[in-house]
């Protein structure tokens, strides 16, 4: 596609032609290995308008995204007097876009993840819970393998669903895309002990809203039409991927909890908690 990064995050694959030539040589270069030559699911037409207006030098103005009735493309523009300093930004206005846009959607999770035995786990929590903690302790295992540290994808593939890296900014500076099929998630929670409790689909489904990026909006009532798929495939991944709470001290011993957890689910083939109430979306 002349003129188009093409960007394979997860399942969603988008293109990106962008006025300023040093952003796509920054994307190419740095994230090469999200490069995709598949058929993109959106384009995303970036302008981007340098200024040397003294108020813009630190800060980076952002129009509304509009779909192109015509084209079916995304057109928006961005305003910056460095927007060198703001690269990590407008990949992530796009890669939000090109998420929120496929059917089904993509999910973006605040969380971490590893793949370790050809399975994925996520981590998740509060600010500061550990989330990046846990990368730390399981990176010197050369067994485990670091999806990112602050931002992973997760999506639905034929055999069900799966957690990818993405190329957004963590403290761990990843660059390489990564996945794998997804075990578990956990949510943490820092503790003088190590041990697992298994939550319902409802109540991951909860913990999980709060990890949703973009966090889901309610106004009068109701959600935002273009986040009603996504909080449906949210509601999905509660119900079919085991999720528990995840008591652990700040040291490489708490993986024998994980690893509990996951081989009495692969024992008995369902989920210890039983409780998984039915939830719909209207």
């Amino acid at each position: 596609m002349s003129g188009y990064t093409v960007l394979k995050v997860a399942e969603t694959v988008f293109a990106i032609r962008c006025s300023y030539r040093p952003f796509r040589s920054w994307l190419e270069e740095k994230y090469g290995s999200y490069c995709s030559g598949d058929e993109p699911h959106l384009r995303l037409n970036l302008e981007l308008e340098v200024r040397g207006d003294g108020k813009l030098a630190n800060s980076l103005s952002v129009t509304g995204a509009e779909l192109n009735p015509v084209t079916g493309e995304v057109d928006f523009s961005m305003r910056s007097g460095k927007p060198a300093d703001f690269f990590g930004v407008m990949l992530q206005v796009c890669l939000r876009c090109a998420f929120i846009a496929r059917r089904p959607p993509d999910l973006l999770l605040h969380s971490s993840g590893v793949v370790h035995g050809g399975q994925a786990y996520l981590f998740t929590g509060d600010s500061g819970s550990g989330k990046s903690t846990v990368c730390k302790l399981l990176s010197p295992d050369p067994s485990f393998t670091i999806l990112h540290d602050e931002v992973n994808a997760v999506g639905r593939t034929e055999k069900g669903f799966s957690a990818w890296s993405t190329p957004l900014r963590g403290e761990l500076g990843l660059t390489a895309s990564r996945g794998g099929s997804l075990g578990a998630v956990f949510f943490l929670k820092q503790d003088r002990e190590n041990f697992t409790v298994g939550l319902s689909s409802r109540k991951a489904a909860e913990l999980l809203c709060y990890s949703l990026i973009p966090p889901l909006r309610v106004a009068g009532g109701k959600l935002s039409p273009e986040q009603g798929p996504s909080l449906e495939q949210l509601l999905a991944l509660a119900g079919a991927v085991p999720c528990y709470e995840l008591h652990f001290r700040k040291e490489p011993g708490f993986w024998d909890s994980v690893k509990n957890s996951v081989e009495k689910e692969t024992s008995t083939g369902q989920m210890e908690v039983k409780n998984l109430w039915p939830i719909t979306v209207r």
